[in-house]
């Protein structure tokens, strides 16, 4: 996950930032585009990365387990 990813390297180049936050972006936006829920706990633990040669190969966020559907009612 990204919290053992910069446990491990420390701050990361920007550049890898960069694929990093749009993985995540990109994830967000399909959840609430096509299904309406909204993660609300987005953080680098919630985050995996697989790196390949030292570059991103794939993002993918998980623990939807507090997340709401848009059309819940809120508290």
């Amino acid at each position: 996950d990204a919290k053992q990813l910069l446990r491990e390297r420390g701050p990361l180049p920007l550049g890898l930032v960069a694929q990093i936050v749009s993985g995540v972006a990109a994830a967000l936006d399909y959840a609430y585009e096509d299904f309406s829920i909204t993660h609300r706990d987005v953080k680098p633990a919630n985050v995996l990365v697989r790196m390949r040669n030292g570059r991103v190969g794939a993002v993918k966020l998980v623990d939807f387990g507090i997340a709401k559907a848009s059309t819940e009612a809120s508290s």
